[in-house]
């Protein structure tokens, strides 16, 4: 969806639902600072009552996502993350295998996507670069399936593309738009789960 259509919003509101359910939850920001994402939860009025909002610090980002993972009440954490896909992935890795430790369910956001570099090395044209950035998508939605994470990834409308057609390669695709003071929010496609 296009900015300010409420993508974030969502997210956060529905990863807070999962938190108080049980889940390890966990919103990756790659566009904007964590104090900005706890001051939407506040401005939005999303975080419950028993929900701990957690920043989690790079430099102990694997020990802190177990101590979230250990947690008897509801953590929503907060990681900002580089727009790199190494990085990207090794945090879903310890994600999931906080999940495994702790035999939970876990559920990770990752809002701005298209922000992602996933251009590693020279390509030749436009097209060579399009289907780099497509198998790398893809490897990244194949990570959080692996680690059998919920999977949110969240991105510019105009993002898509450039990401080599990233509604072919998740499950659903929802678009969020605004007319106005009007918000909308359309399912443009649904697979089934497994």
């Amino acid at each position: 969806g296009e900015p300010g259509s409420g993508k974030s919003v969502l997210a956060l509101k529905l990863l807070a639902e999962f938190a108080q359910c049980g889940l390890i939850c966990l919103y990756i920001t790659l566009d904007e600072s964590p104090g900005a994402v706890v001051d939407r939860l506040v401005a939005f009025g999303i975080i419950p009552g028993a929900l701990v909002v957690k920043v989690l610090d790079r430099a102990r980002l694997h020990q802190e996502l177990e101590e979230v993972a250990a947690a008897r009440e509801g953590v929503l954490a907060i990681y900002q993350c580089s727009a790199d896909e190494e990085n990207l992935t090794a945090i879903i890795e310890s994600v999931g295998g906080a999940c495994d430790k702790m035999s939970r369910s876990g559920a990770v956001a990752i809002d701005g996507v298209s922000s992602l570099d996933f251009a590693s090395g020279e390509f030749g044209d436009d097209g060579d670069q399009r289907l780099a950035r497509r198998m790398a998508v893809r490897q990244l939605t194949d990570e959080i399936e692996a680690k059998r994470l919920m999977g949110l990834l969240l991105s510019e409308e105009d993002g898509l593309d450039g990401l080599g057609g990233l509604p072919y390669l998740v499950d659903t695709v929802c678009r969020l738009s605004r007319d106005g003071a009007a918000r909308w929010i359309e399912l443009t496609k649904a697979r089934g789960q497994r």
